[in-house]
């Protein structure tokens, strides 16, 4: 299973001449247990080194048959950046 990682940049507010830039990382996972601890981890540790205070990571759990979901709310509970969806799987596409 090929995973795939999305990055979305938004401009969030413009203060003066400062403006506060926003990452979401999206993450689908299916059956993704065993990958998804250290990918979360590698993906906020490039944001910390990249000095980007205002991002998130969304997670959507594609109707997992593994241990994905209760790995996914366990990094959530952890990290306040963190939110977790699911739904039936629907494939990597409409995920």
């Amino acid at each position: 299973m090929t995973s795939h990682i999305y990055y979305t940049i938004e401009k969030d507010i413009t203060l003066g001449d400062k403006v506060n830039t926003g990452i979401s990382v999206i993450i689908p996972a299916y059956n993704a247990s065993e990958w998804l601890v250290p990918t979360t981890g590698r993906i906020m540790a490039a944001v910390q080194r990249a000095n980007i205070s205002n991002f998130e990571i969304i997670i959507i759990n594609d109707g997992s048959s593994d241990a994905t979901l209760s790995t996914a709310q366990g990094i959530s509970e952890k990290h306040d950046t963190v939110t977790v969806l699911t739904h039936k799987n629907k494939g990597r596409y409409l995920t």
